[in-house]
Parts: C-alpha cells; sequence; structure tokens
C-alpha cells in the first residue's frame, strides 16, 4: 500500500505554527538567477503550500516543476522531453551522450529529468550536436594516443667534433687484469741511510 500523507495542517519551518495547508497564487512572480543572468519568471494559477500564521510559502515538487519549465522557456533551453527525444531518436544512450558531450553520465540524467538545469554554451552544444551529423562524428572518434616524448639531446658549451662523438658511441672500456707484486725486504741498507745500533 502507498504511504498515506500526513493530515493538514503541516508544522511551519518559520514560525512553528502548526498552519501550514495548500494554497493557490494567482499570479506568482520572482526573479531567479541562472548561469550569470537574472530572469523574471511569472505564473498564473501556481500551487503552493502557504502557513496561514506567518505567510510563508514552500514550494512543492510539482510546483518546482512549473517554475524550473518556465525558466527554460525564458531562457531558450533545451526542455528535458526534448533532450531525451532527441538523444533517443539518434540511437544514444546516456553514457554516449555524456561522453561526446564530456559530461557526467548523471549530469545527463538530471537534465533529462528536470532536477538540473543545464548551461546555455552547453544546451548550444546540444542544439549544434543534435543537428549536423559531421560533428556527431568528429566526437564519436576515440582521442589520439599522446605524443611520445622527446628524445634527450646533449647540450654542451663547446661544440664537440663529429669524429669525437663516432669515437664514443663506439667506445668500450678494455678490461685490465690486476696484477700484484711481492716487494722484497733487502736487509742491506741502501746508500745514504742511517743505521743505528742498540747494545744491551
Amino acid at each position: 500500500m502507498p504511504p498515506t500523507m500526513k493530515a493538514y495542517p503541516w508544522k511551519c519551518a518559520t514560525c512553528r505554527a502548526r498552519a501550514v495547508v495548500p494554497a493557490v497564487i494567482p499570479c506568482y512572480e520572482a526573479e531567479i538567477d541562472h548561469d550569470g543572468r537574472t530572469y523574471t519568471v511569472a505564473l498564473p494559477d501556481l500551487s503552493v503550500l502557504r502557513c496561514e500564521q506567518c505567510g510563508a510559502v514552500v514550494l512543492d515538487d510539482a510546483a518546482d516543476m512549473r517554475i524550473s519549465q518556465a525558466l527554460r522557456r525564458q531562457a531558450g533551453l533545451l526542455t528535458p522531453e526534448e533532450i531525451r527525444e532527441q538523444r533517443e531518436a539518434l540511437g544514444l544512450t546516456q553514457k554516449q551522450l555524456a561522453g561526446q558531450l564530456g559530461i557526467a553520465d548523471a549530469t545527463l540524467s538530471r537534465w533529462e529529468t528536470s532536477a538540473q538545469i543545464q548551461q546555455r554554451s552547453l544546451d548550444r552544444f546540444l542544439r549544434v550536436l543534435f543537428s549536423f551529423p559531421s560533428v556527431r562524428a568528429v566526437l564519436g572518434r576515440p582521442p589520439p594516443p599522446p605524443p611520445r616524448p622527446a628524445a634527450p639531446t646533449l647540450c654542451c658549451l663547446n661544440p664537440v667534433p663529429a669524429d669525437l662523438l663516432a669515437r664514443a658511441r663506439h667506445f668500450r672500456p678494455r678490461r685490465t687484469r690486476r696484477t700484484e707484486t711481492k716487494k722484497e725486504t733487502n736487509s742491506t741498507p741502501a746508500a745514504g741511510e742511517t743505521t743505528a745500533t742498540v747494545r744491551a
């Protein structure tokens, strides 16, 4: 069984009075900031929740959806239904379209469910992608491989002759054998040396 809705009146989050009931605003008007611009949205007969004690207005999901739709029309943006319909008409999944746009899958999902409103620049990008097959072909290509790092170059103050560089490339160190010689001790003093004799 679906959960039963709590009976009115509800408790107001502003004045804490239990006086929130459904109401209809004949002419709802609000200024909304989106993507660096301010838009004036006007809606007739907007169903809301309002506190009879302090007058605070609470927007439910249905009211928020109507305001979002009006904002999209005011800003000239694609609606969630238009984005989803054109994506499906091209046979693209959300993951494929998000990959071509360079955004996350969750972001595109929020656009199509009206949980988030896209920016003007991305909205224009969507229109171009939906309209031109050549753009979709370019965006659908895999990215090119990264360039290989350049080989290290030798840098010195004085130029090295070419013949010396050629010898250095083919130079191999020779293996040397280590020979050990034993020095013989001569008890006879050499000429010029002084000897001392100690007598007990």
